[in-house]
């Protein structure tokens, strides 16, 4: 197999349930060339029988690699995926994650093209979405304030962003696992950080679970892990005040809105 153009890397644990839509992105991905796209799958030492159900059916694949990790979080195997790829690209997915298969040829397609880039923000559908034949996606998913200037919120789901492989290991950039659900915020903040090249690809290429585990985590925590990550992000640092004030402002407004919400509601006739 030679140089893929894509490195898929796939963190997975207690996948048993997900395992078909695991399967059914790899053949996703494989439609567009044979050796174009590599997918590592990175598990825990301990593993479990459905890490073993999924080896059973996809190890056969050249373009399939399956490696341990000692850290024992989805952030450490990250890195490791990071470690373990040889494509121009990677993109980080979800197990409960789906790609879209007319999308993924067509970005996989701008990926070979002459045009390099560092960073591709493509757009989503969410899970919960109604989702017609349009392709455009879910322009509010990564947060509007996201569309101003990056260090307010995610660019786009993390699912939606492709990294140039060779952007992050020149600059070193790591996830942070000191973090436990926003190490991939600032993953993608330290990118942008240092003015990378930007195409945006206005298409979904992904639907995106909103019930994954970052699901279990308040507004209220996320935003102070976006100020522990500023703090412990050398390059980030600089931004550290803009973000202390602006995820405050954002709290403030958020709770605002809930108090005025609940008055009307309170005046609305029974």
């Amino acid at each position: 197999m030679g140089k893929p153009v894509l490195s898929v890397i796939n963190p997975i644990k207690n996948i048993g349930k997900w395992e078909i839509n695991i399967i059914n992105n790899f053949r996703a991905c494989n439609t567009f060339k044979e050796s174009g796209v590599e997918f590592i799958f990175v598990y825990s030492e301990e593993g479990d029988e459905s890490i073993n159900s999924l080896i059973g059916k996809l190890d056969c694949y050249k373009n399939c690699i399956f490696r341990k990790d000692h850290g024992n979080s989805i952030y450490s195997a990250m890195n490791k995926g990071i470690e373990e790829s040889n494509g121009e690209y990677i993109i980080f997915m979800g197990s409960d994650d789906t790609f879209i298969r007319k999308s993924i040829e067509l970005m996989l397609k701008k990926l070979e093209g002459p045009e390099k880039y560092d960073l591709i923000l493509a757009e989503m559908f969410l899970s919960t979405d109604k989702i017609s034949n349009q392709f455009s996606g879910n322009k509010f998913g990564g947060g509007i304030a996201s569309r101003i200037h990056w260090f307010l919120g995610s660019p786009r789901v993390h699912q939606a962003m492709v990294y140039r492989r060779n952007f992050i290991l020149v600059n070193k950039i790591r996830y942070t696992t000191k973090l436990r659900v926003t190490s991939d915020y600032i993953f993608t903040s330290e990118v942008c950080s240092l003015n990378p090249r930007i195409l945006k690809i206005d298409r979904a290429i992904v639907i995106y679970n909103i019930n994954g585990f970052s699901s279990n985590f308040s507004l209220a925590y996320n935003y102070y892990e976006h100020i522990v990550g500023f703090i412990v992000t050398k390059r980030l640092r600089l931004y550290l005040p803009f973000i202390i004030v602006s995820r405050s402002l954002l709290l403030i407004l958020r709770g605002l809105k809930s108090f005025l919400k609940a008055i009307y509601k309170k005046r609305e006739p029974k």
